[in-house]
């Protein structure tokens, strides 16, 4: 009996003990000034509180890019073939940014170096099909023996549609025809007709070499073609 009496007054004991610790950290806490009650925070607390602001600042910044506003885009452009390298195509694109004033918070322009015909054909060709049936590009860089390959299918508009009469004739000697096949391959009569514009002779080429000519088409879906009309006339220096 003593035994048990003795473990409950220990447990008793020891449950006071724990309770006066507690006040005594509340007192001690309530009799700090505002300094030591800072440097007590910052060595308890601090770095578990700057952790959990930026965990919180990086989850906001996740969730505002995955669900926040989307830039316009003012112009999309893809790139075949390797028709302008990276570096070329993004000097270009910053350059044309600059000449229609478009504003980076708001705006973007799209250059795409990724679609290759020759060594990743069926990656490109399904990407190309869903973003032009998409209205999702407005013009396409491409070498010629691209060009003559799948200018015929009907992925592109007549370049007079999409551009003035005055451009249109300022790029005569640039211009680059041929006629729409059927799904056998053979000609449409009478389907010839101007779908491409030759640019390797541009400022955009200028200390580059283009292997082969390379032709600029108007995608079929384009819904920039006024941005069409600024972007011939910034590579062939035309105000």
């Amino acid at each position: 009996m003593e035994i048990g009496n003795k473990k409950t007054t220990l447990s008793d004991d020891a449950a006071l003990y724990h309770h006066q610790e507690n006040v005594s950290e509340k007192e001690k806490w309530q009799t700090m000034s505002w300094k030591e009650r800072w440097e007590y925070f910052k060595n308890y607390y601090l770095l578990k509180v700057l952790g959990l602001a930026v965990a919180a600042i990086a989850i906001g910044s996740l969730l505002y890019t995955m669900l926040g506003p989307k830039p316009e885009t003012l112009f999309s452009v893809a790139i075949a073939n390797r028709a302008m390298i990276q570096e070329q195509y993004l000097d270009v694109q910053t350059e044309f940014e600059q000449t229609i004033g478009m504003d980076a918070e708001t705006q973007e322009t799209i250059f795409d170096g990724g679609y290759d015909f020759e060594y990743d054909m069926y990656q490109s060709m399904q990407k190309f099909a869903i973003y032009n049936a998409g209205g999702d590009i407005d013009v396409t860089l491409m070498p010629l023996s691209v060009f003559e390959v799948y200018g015929p299918k009907g992925f592109f508009c007549q370049v007079g549609d999409k551009i003035s009469p005055e451009l249109y004739e300022m790029l005569k000697e640039y211009l680059v025809e041929c006629s729409l096949v059927d799904d056998d391959g053979n000609p449409v009569e009478g389907s010839a007709a101007v779908y491409g514009i030759r640019i390797e002779s541009t400022a955009a080429y200028a200390g580059y070499e283009a292997e082969e000519p390379v032709v600029l088409s108007v995608n079929l879906g384009t819904k920039h073609p006024d941005m069409v009309e600024k972007f011939l006339r910034y590579l062939f220096s035309l105000e």
